[in-house]
């Protein structure tokens, strides 16, 4: 029935039902729409459509979309019609925290209760359970004055039960604050008062924007800026305040303030709780990580316990185990626990590193500040704090209130950096000790009575007292440490560099190579600000003894090595007293080091003395900057000998300084060497020394080739110049210098020595040179010119030798006209070897030749070249070696060679392959030659002469002197001229081939030929029992004889006469020996028609012109002393027997157009006699004008004289007439022997047997004689 009257009766009631709720809020409500049904077994009115207007006048009014009203069918049955649930549903609500605390529905206000205040919920209570879903909420606090917040999709669920009270609420937060929550509270009370009630909550939310929401928890005074988290909540409020709360919590990106003091923290968790005490509160989180801005805390746990009575007193206890140092002291300094001096102290020293089992505990009274601290630190890292050092990985546990303290230290692989006054930390290995201090009336005092400490290089055990006083007074300390054997390498790094300066420093980086610290000690003892007590206010010192230290005192000087030293850093200096030691191999006799000021001194000092042999030295120069004023010495030459050395050196400190250096060498019995030119000096006395003016030395004596040689050394503009003068004696030299070349030279005489060295390093391109000089007077060379000279006889010679190139160039003046350029390079076995030399007379400079070798050049006043070999001894039929020079190009104005002079010779050539090739020019030879080196397997000179001229041997007789060159000195010789010149007569074309053989050569071709004449024969020049003796035999062919004899410029009183002739003959002496007086063989001659010009009187010259020259080869024929106005011939024709100048004949006649002449008997063509029968027989009885010329020899020449004689108009009476011809040429007797008509001849027999004892071919002397006439 009730079901019934709901679903039917009760819709009729919508206008009684708006009255009645009118009445009740106190404002007019509109409803809709009015339904009922039954949800489950209780009837439930749904009112839609609902709007309330004019609320008293209250400008904000509920907007409600539905109301469920549900009822309990029993109420109903037993007259009670009030809802049991209230259900509003997608509606519009705003609840207001009131500034008096209490909540309220903006809106609603009870007509019953005008007084309350505007938007009173309190009616909310009267009911049992009100319901919202799926609605929009606006949360106002009034009380806390934020903004606003607007809840969407909201559900609440509000219960009543007497004095209890439960809500429960879940919604999503705006968008643009994300996140969703859900919050539950159960109160018990009155929840409209300020302060009777109490309750328990709980909120969860995740994604929540916490700068938004949490700080409306406001926790004391700390707020939230930003962040992102996650919230899980458990509170407990009391008399209407929260009095405990815990849960966990996850936070991103959060950034907390307290005050005026940001802490960024990011991802923060942890599990808490927090609960109030008296006068504070208490919180306790285990768990905990976070990050600040540079540093994560891990899992950690701490107490925190916080009391305060007023502004000005409070009490802060921590304990804490894990904590990061870092990460606390980055909230520590945002946070305003501390004493405001605190904060600067943690600000500078920046503390990381694990704090464990730590106590804290901070007290504040007005205004005095106390705390203590206990803990253990465990990897302690910090940065230098006024007088205390940095520190990293230092552990320990200790104990500290704001008036004393100890730490009990023990670290492992950590390190100690004491800023600025070293400049890399100090690593430890181990460090173990304890440090009190504690703070009286004066001020603080820091002590450890000891501490040990192991490095990787150096063990130490310290005492230390540091004072820090009040007031003015400055901080001092006193420090001892000792410390044991270590390693010079890192000596360095334990020295205070922060009082040096930068050069100083970068010397004391390299110093110490190598080496071992024996021990020493360290002590700091005065006021800290007044390191490093340059007034002596206080004393610094670090001392130890090294051994086998190498020391870099210097860059590019050489490091001493093996040094035994004490070292001492005092104050602001330093000194190194060496007593021992190696530098370039040197004994150091002592060595000190020292720095008067580290920051003041410009220069660091080093001075010494070295003693040893001078090639240490020499090593000792050569590593160090000197090398660059004595590299031409150091680098070529070598010593030996003792010698002490005193060496200061100013080493520059600071930029755009030089290195000052003085030293002084005191030389003792020395000897020095130039192996590139082989010089050695000994028994070098004296003292040089060096500034910065240069090297110098006065007074220094040596003995070259034990000669005494007095020295200087000193410094000239960019160089380095040693001199040195003394005497020069050949026969030393030759001793020294074995070569047979000294054999030619005899004497002594002075000479001077110039060695200049320009300084390493200059832009000149200067080279070093070794200059020697001499006037040679005293000194004799015997050799032919224009080399030799007599010992009186000055002739100036310079030498020049450069150092310092690839090659060794080489200079030298004879005079003022030999010059010699040697250019000496290093062989494959590192010895000097001739690459290049230019031997050079005349007045231009030698010049290296283009190739390889030695060369001779320029121009040759006079060269006899017999003197040459016979000085140098020269066997040109034994040479075997190649040639020492391999090039020449001269220009000889007179050339003496095998007895003849030849002018204006311009000979060139190179050696090549074995061979000389080359070119001659001068006015007898034009062409080229090759000349072999060895004259054997048939190796042969070949001369291709364009032009070769012989002089005129006309008159010449045999002298029987021994010839200049032996025939079997001949080589084999293929000569060729284009042409061929006698004197002024050019003969044509030569060929000449010469082929040597056992006992001589052999002359295997001898020819001339031109358009006119063919000259061809063979022969030998041999050498048999000592006697030298020629041979040749062959024709001559001439279609003129007398053109011939006039082209040779022998007589022009012949014409025509074409001729054969034949000849096999021989004579003492060479070829170039031809003469009459010793010439044997056979002749044989046909000549045709020719005329015999200007025949004079006297027949002396007749046999005069049968001479044979001896190198022209030639038949010379004169006729002249026999006519006077010509004769004229048709035919010569004979034959001649020769023996050691005898001539003879039996047949030889002459025929003219008018008669014939026969003639018998002797001719002495050595006493130019004669002893001829001669036959005239006339062809007419006219007149027999005698023409033509005979050309012969000598027997020709009688006919004509004899012609002569009977030529006239009786001629014809004479035909038939015989004559005796005897005496000298020049005036013969003539006798008549015969009538006319008689006999001429004698018998037939005799007229045709002529006799030619001269065997063809053969020479006399190779062992068959000519045939008597």
């Amino acid at each position: 029935m009730t079901a019934r009257f709901f679903l039917t009766e009760v819709p009729e009631y919508k206008h009684d039902l708006e009255v009645y709720l009118s009445e009740e809020i106190g404002a007019e409500v509109g409803i809709t729409s009015l339904s009922a049904r039954m949800s489950g077994f209780n009837p439930q009115l749904s009112l839609r459509g609902i709007t309330i207007n004019g609320l008293n006048k209250q400008t904000n009014a509920l907007k409600v979309g539905e109301i469920r009203l549900s009822f309990n069918p029993l109420d109903l049955v037993t007259g009670e019609t009030k809802p049991n649930k209230i259900t509003i549903v997608n509606s519009h609500i705003k609840i207001q925290r009131l500034a008096d605390g209490r909540f309220s529905l903006v809106g609603l206000t009870t007509a019953k209760n005008t007084d309350a205040s505007s938007g009173d919920f309190s009616w909310l209570l009267e009911g049992r359970r009100y319901e919202v879903m799926d609605s929009q909420i606006i949360w106002q606090d009034d009380l806390r004055d934020l903004p606003d917040i607007t809840l969407e999709k909201a559900n609440i669920i509000f219960q009543n039960k007497g004095p209890e009270h439960a809500l429960k609420v879940t919604a999503a937060l705006p968008t643009e604050k994300g996140g969703t929550f859900v919050l539950a509270i159960k109160v018990r009370g009155d929840v409209l008062s300020t302060t009777n009630w109490d309750a328990k909550g709980y909120f969860k939310a995740e994604g929540i924007d916490i700068a938004e929401y949490l700080t409306r928890l406001k926790v004391e005074t700390l707020s939230i800026d930003q962040g992102e988290g996650d919230v899980e909540l458990w509170s407990t409020w009391k008399a209407a305040k929260l009095s405990k709360v815990k849960g966990n919590a996850l936070v991103r990106r959060a950034s907390l303030r307290q005050g005026d003091n940001e802490i960024n923290v990011s991802d923060f968790s942890s599990h808490f709780a927090w609960e109030t005490i008296l006068n504070g509160w208490t919180l306790k989180a285990q768990d905990v990580v976070f990050k600040t801005q540079n540093s994560m805390q891990k899992e950690s746990q701490f107490n925190v316990q916080y009391r305060s009575d007023n502004a000005d007193n409070y009490s802060f206890d921590v304990t804490a185990n894990g904590l990061n140092l870092k990460a606390i002291t980055s909230i520590f300094q945002s946070v305003n626990v501390t004493d405001d001096s605190v904060l600067p102290i943690l600000k500078e020293v920046k503390p990381t590193g694990l704090l464990n089992h730590a106590s804290v505990s901070i007290q504040r009274r007005d205004t005095q500040l106390s705390w203590a601290t206990c803990g253990e630190l465990q990897g302690l890292t910090s940065e230098a704090y006024e007088a205390f050092p940095s520190i990293n990985n230092f552990s320990g546990t200790g104990c500290a209130t704001q008036d004393k303290g100890w730490l009990q230290l023990d670290v492992d692989n950590g390190s100690i950096h004491f800023t600025p006054l070293f400049r890399e930390p100090i690593k430890v290995d181990q460090l173990n000790g304890q440090l009190t201090w504690h703070k009286d009336a004066y001020g603080w005092s820091i002590k450890s009575d000891h501490i040990t400490m192991n490095s990787p290089h150096i063990a130490t055990q310290t005492r230390v007292n540091v004072t820090l006083p009040d007031g003015d007074e400055k901080p001092s300390i006193d420090l001892q440490t000792n410390f044991g054997a270590a390693d010079s390498r890192y000596t360095a790094l334990y020295l205070p560099v922060g009082i040096m300066g930068k050069q100083v420093v970068n010397w004391l980086d390299a110093a110490f190579i190598e080496g071992e610290v024996q021990g020493g000690g360290l002590l700091l003892s005065g006021p800290l600000s007044s390191f490093p007590y340059r007034q002596n206010e206080g004393v610094f010192q670090v001392l130890f003894s090294a051994q086998n230290l190498r020391l870099h005192y210097a860059d590019k000087w050489p490091d001493a090595l093996g040094v035994s030293a004490d070292i001492e850093f005092k104050n602001e200096g330093m000194k190194i007293d060496g007593h021992e030691g190696l530098i370039a191999g040197n004994e150091i006799d002592h060595v000190l080091v020292n720095i008067a000021d580290f920051k003041t001194d410009k220069y660091l000092h080093l001075s010494g003395k070295v003693k040893n042999d001078i090639q240490g030295l020499y090593t000792f120069f050569k590593q160090s900057p000197l090398n660059e004023q004595m590299s031409g010495l150091l680098d070529y030459s070598t010593v030996s000998g003792s010698s002490v050395l005193d060496l200061n050196l100013d080493i520059p400190l600071r930029k755009n300084l030089k290195t000052k250096v003085k030293a002084k060498a005191q030389l003792k019995d020395n000897r020095l060497t130039v192996p590139d030119v082989g010089l050695v000096i000994n028994a070098i006395e004296g003292e040089i020394e060096y500034d910065d003016q240069g090297i110098r030395g006065d007074s220094i004596t040596g003995h070259f080739l034990d000669e005494k040689l007095s020295l200087a050394i000193k410094t000239e503009k960019d160089s380095t110049v040693i001199e040195g003068k003394g005497p020069l004696t050949i026969s030393r030299l030759a001793k020294q210098y074995p070569s047979d070349f000294w054999r030619h030279i005899k004497g002594a005489g002075l000479a001077k020595v110039k060695v200049e060295l320009p300084h390493k390093g200059l832009a000149t391109g200067r080279l070093s040179t070794i200059t020697l000089s001499s006037s040679l007077k005293g000194v004799g060379v015997d050799l032919p010119a224009p080399v030799g000279k007599q010992k009186n006889q000055v002739k100036p010679f310079k030498a020049i030798v450069q150092l310092g190139q690839s090659s060794l160039p080489i200079k030298a003046w004879y005079g003022d006209s030999l010059k010699t350029y040697i250019r000496l390079t290093n062989s494959q076995d590192k010895k000097l070897a001739l690459e290049k030399a230019d031997i050079h007379f005349g007045k231009d400079e030698s010049k290296l030749p283009v190739k390889q070798g030695v060369q001779l050049s320029g121009e040759i006043e006079v060269l006899n070249i017999t003197q040459w070999q016979q000085a140098l001894g020269v066997d040109t039929s034994r040479i075997s070696e190649p040639p020492m020079i391999n090039q020449f190009n001269l220009n000889i104005r007179t050339l003496e060679w095998l007895d003849r002079i030849f002018d204006n010779v311009l000979v060139s050539g190179t050696h090549q392959h074995s061979t000389w090739s080359g070119e001659v020019n001068s006015p007898t030879v034009i062409g080229r030659y090759k000349v072999p080196d060895k004259f054997v397997d048939g190796s042969t000179i070949s001369l291709e002469l364009d032009t070769l001229k012989l002089l005129s041997n006309e008159g010449q007789v045999y002298s029987g002197k021994i010839p200049p060159m032996s025939p079997t000195d001949i080589p084999n010789l293929d000569l060729s001229s284009k042409e061929f010149f006698i004197g002024r007569s050019k003969l044509g074309t030569l060929t000449l081939q010469l082929r040597q053989k056992d006992n001589g050569v052999v002359i295997e071709t001898l020819s001339l030929k031109s358009d006119r004449d063919d000259f061809k024969a063979g022969g030998a020049w041999e050498v048999l029992d000592g006697q030298s003796i020629t041979g040749l035999k062959g024709t001559l062919n001439s279609q003129s004889l007398g053109s011939l004899l006039a082209d040779m410029h022998i007589t022009k009183k012949l014409k025509d006469a074409p001729v054969e002739f034949y000849f096999d003959l021989n004579w003492l002496g060479e070829p170039q020996d031809f003469s009459k007086d010793t010439l044997s063989g056979y002749a044989e001659i046909k000549s045709g028609q020719g005329r015999l010009l200007d025949v004079e009187p006297g027949i002396g010259r007749i046999f005069g012109l049968l001479s044979l020259n001896t190198l022209q080869r030639r038949l010379q024929l004169d006729f002249s002393d026999l006519v006077q106005k010509g004769l004229s011939f048709d035919k010569i024709k004979g034959r001649f027997n020769l023996l050691k100048g005898e001539a003879s004949t039996k047949r030889f006649y002459l025929e003219s157009p008018s008669a014939r002449l026969d003639f018998q008997g002797d001719v002495s063509l050595v006493n130019e006699q004669l002893d001829q029968l001669i036959t005239v027989t006339p062809k007419t009885t006219e007149s027999l004008p005698l023409a033509g010329a005979i050309a012969g020899g000598p027997l020709v020449g009688a006919a004509v004289f004899i012609a002569q004689k009977i030529a006239g108009k009786t001629v014809n009476k004479l035909a038939g007439y015989q004559y005796r011809v005897t005496g000298p040429w020049r005036d013969p007797t003539i006798e008549q022997i015969s009538q006319p008509g008689g006999k001429i001849f004698g018998m037939m027999d005799n007229v045709l047997t002529p006799v030619f004892d001269a065997t063809l071919g053969q020479l006399p002397l190779s062992g068959q004689k000519a045939n008597e006439p």
